[in-house]
């Protein structure tokens, strides 16, 4: 992504973050005032109950509107008292919200942003330096030798030991041309493993770090030179 859209997908960000805080910020001043009202509701509560205090026995009624008032206006303040316990967790999430900074934050995921887009621009030149050195060990093998590689790849996928005896069947050369070309083969820095067993019987392999690139069926293009121009390996269809 160029730099110009990552700084605007960051400014973005930014300001969906500044909105946020403002968000909040309006809803501690509604809480605020709910709080003012909760209180208000109580004074008038106190203020009807010392009148009520003061009444006669027997009273009218006509008083029963008000009894009804104070029952509701208990009722109202049991409600808001409720409803002002039920808002102290967010009062007290908000403390920690109110304690972040927009621009900090903001500045932290852009920060963040250009460190993973320095990890992944340093892995995208490490896998194009790794298939420019795939493609020139395999491009400088001679025929026998791509050969040999290919029918050690093919005995492993059938379950048969690659050792030199079998490989010598395969391939109907002699043990010591084997020998010769896998010698050729190492120094090129093939990804072939070599074993050697109790016996002193040696095996062969390819490593699974390269069977991973499944590039099997490339390579066997290459041997039969599908395509004779390819300056690549990764290029060949």
């Amino acid at each position: 992504m160029p730099e110009d859209q990552i700084k605007l997908a960051f400014s973005k960000v930014k300001q969906d973050i500044q909105t946020i805080f403002d968000e909040l910020l309006n809803i501690k001043k509604e809480l605020s005032e709910n709080k003012e009202n909760v209180k208000e509701i109580l004074l008038r509560l106190e203020s009807i109950k010392d009148g009520k205090k003061k009444q006669k026995e027997g009273i009218s009624t006509g008083n029963d509107g008000a009894n009804q008032s104070i029952n509701h206006l208990i009722n109202q303040s049991i409600t808001n008292q409720s409803f002002n316990q039920s808002i102290h967790p967010i009062n007290a999430n908000y403390e920690g919200i109110k304690q972040f900074d927009p621009e900090k934050g903001a500045n932290h995921l852009i920060n963040q942003s250009l460190i993973n887009q320095s990890i992944n621009h340093s892995q995208d030149e490490k896998l194009k330096n790794l298939t420019v050195d795939i493609s020139k060990t395999f491009l400088s093998l001679s025929k026998q030798e791509l050969k040999l590689f290919l029918t050690i790849y093919q005995l492993e996928d059938e379950s048969i030991e690659p050792s030199y005896k079998n490989l010598s069947l395969k391939m109907n050369l002699s043990e010591h041309c084997i020998r010769s070309h896998l010698s050729s083969l190492l120094k090129k820095n093939t990804p072939i493993i070599k074993k050697r067993l109790n016996n002193h019987t040696n095996l062969l392999s390819i490593s699974k770090e390269f069977r991973a690139l499944n590039l099997k069926q490339k390579l066997i293009n290459l041997y039969y030179e599908s395509d004779p121009h390819q300056k690549t390996l990764f290029d060949v269809n």
